[in-house]
């Protein structure tokens, strides 16, 4: 039973509550009918295969657009590279180094 493996009767409720959107009928029905964890492992198999199959198939579709992708890159190290510069400006002239 999930109740003699309290860490694990702990995660494995969390994990079928988040995956299934907080819905406590799995908590529910395990607090008045205690679920062997044989008998619970199905269940929290299937949420979580139903809460990544959305993040599965979006990943998927972004893999599938390589050039949107390295665009979408490309852009954002732009933009970090930019505020590192200014960073390292305001820091240099924090120490006292001279502009370069």
């Amino acid at each position: 039973m999930l109740s003699k493996r309290p860490n694990l009767h702990r995660y494995s409720l969390e994990q079928a509550g988040y995956c299934t959107k907080h819905n406590l009928s799995l908590l529910t029905l395990h607090s008045h009918h205690p679920l062997r964890w044989g008998d619970f492992k199905p269940i929290l198999g299937a949420a979580v295969v139903e809460h990544l199959t959305p993040i599965q198939a979006r990943y998927a579709e972004i893999m599938a657009d390589k050039p949107a992708l390295m665009a979408v890159l490309a852009k954002g190290a732009e933009e970090a590279n930019e505020v590192a510069d200014q960073t390292l400006v305001e820091v240099r002239k924090a120490m006292g180094f001279l502009a370069l």
